[in-house]
C-alpha cells in the first residue's frame, strides 16, 4: 500500500511538472489538481508505511498482551458492522470534500476566466474520483479483511482484529485506558486520543471477546491500564 501511494504521489508530481513546463490551456488547473493529488498520496504513503511497520511488530509477537480466535460468523458480524460505520464516515467526508472542490473551482474560474472549461473538467474529474473512492474503498476493504485471519491480537501499542489494525503508538496517539464492557457481546474497549496535529479527538476501539477469551481480555485490559498509568507518570515527571 505504501508503494502504491508513493507511485501515485510521483504521478501527481509529474502532472504538476508537465503542466508548468508546457504552456497550454488548462495548465494551471491541471497543475493544481496534480498538486492536490500529490499531497494526498504523500500523506497516505506515510501513514501506510507507519501502519505496515506497526503490523510487522504486532504479528511478530512483540509486546503481545492477548490473542484469541473468532468463529467465521463472529468475524463476519464484526466486519459488517465496521463496513457500515466506514461507509457513513466516507459519505460525511465526501460531502465536505465536495464543498471544498466546488469552492476551489469557483475561485479558480474567478481568478482565471479564460481557463474556465478546463478548470471545471479538472475539478469534475477530481470529484468523480473522490466519489468512486469513498463508495468503493469500504467494500474493497471489507472483501480484503474477509480473507484475513479471524483472530484478535492485542499488544501494548496496537490491536489487530479480523484483518483490521488500530494503533495508539506514543508517537502517533495517546492511550487513555482499557476496560471490559458487557453487552450482547463482551468487548474490550480501548480508549485513546488522536495526535495533537489532528485535533486530539477522543477515539476508541471495541474488540469483541468470544466465549472462553474473557481471562485473556481481562489481563490485556489490566496491562493496558498499567501502560497508561506509567505513561502518565512519565509525562508528569517530565513537566
Amino acid at each position: 500500500m505504501a508503494l502504491i501511494c508513493g507511485i501515485a504521489a510521483l504521478a501527481g508530481a509529474a502532472c504538476v511538472a508537465a503542466s508548468l513546463a508546457v504552456d497550454v490551456a488548462g495548465g494551471t488547473p491541471a497543475a493544481l489538481a496534480g498538486g492536490l493529488w500529490m499531497l494526498a498520496a504523500s500523506v497516505a504513503a506515510t501513514i501506510a508505511w507507519r501502519r505496515a511497520r506497526t503490523a510487522e511488530r504486532l504479528l511478530a509477537g512483540r509486546n503481545v498482551l492477548a490473542r484469541w480466535a473468532y468463529a467465521p460468523a463472529e468475524a463476519a458480524a464484526y466486519l459488517d458492522s465496521l463496513l457500515a460505520e466506514e461507509r457513513r464516515a466516507c459519505r460525511r467526508l465526501l460531502r465536505i470534500a465536495g464543498v471544498l472542490v466546488a469552492a476551489a473551482s469557483i475561485l479558480s474560474v474567478t481568478l482565471d476566466p479564460r481557463g474556465g472549461r478546463p478548470t471545471h473538467l479538472a475539478f469534475l474529474g477530481l470529484l468523480l474520483a473522490l466519489v468512486v473512492a469513498t463508495e468503493g474503498a469500504p467494500r474493497l476493504l471489507r472483501a480484503q479483511r474477509g480473507k484475513a485471519a479471524a483472530e484478535a491480537v492485542v499488544s501494548s501499542e496496537a490491536a489487530y482484529v479480523a484483518g483490521t489494525l488500530t494503533s495508539w503508538a506514543p508517537s502517533d496517539k495517546r492511550l487513555r485506558g482499557a476496560t471490559l464492557v458487557p453487552g450482547e457481546v463482551l468487548a474490550l474497549r480501548i480508549a485513546y486520543s488522536a495526535s495533537a496535529w489532528s485535533g486530539g479527538a477522543e477515539l476508541g476501539l471495541s474488540v469483541p471477546v468470544p466465549p472462553g477469551a474473557e481471562p485473556a481480555a481481562a489481563s490485556a485490559a489490566r496491562a493496558l491500564q498499567g501502560e497508561r498509568d506509567r505513561a502518565s507518570a512519565h509525562r508528569a515527571h517530565s513537566i
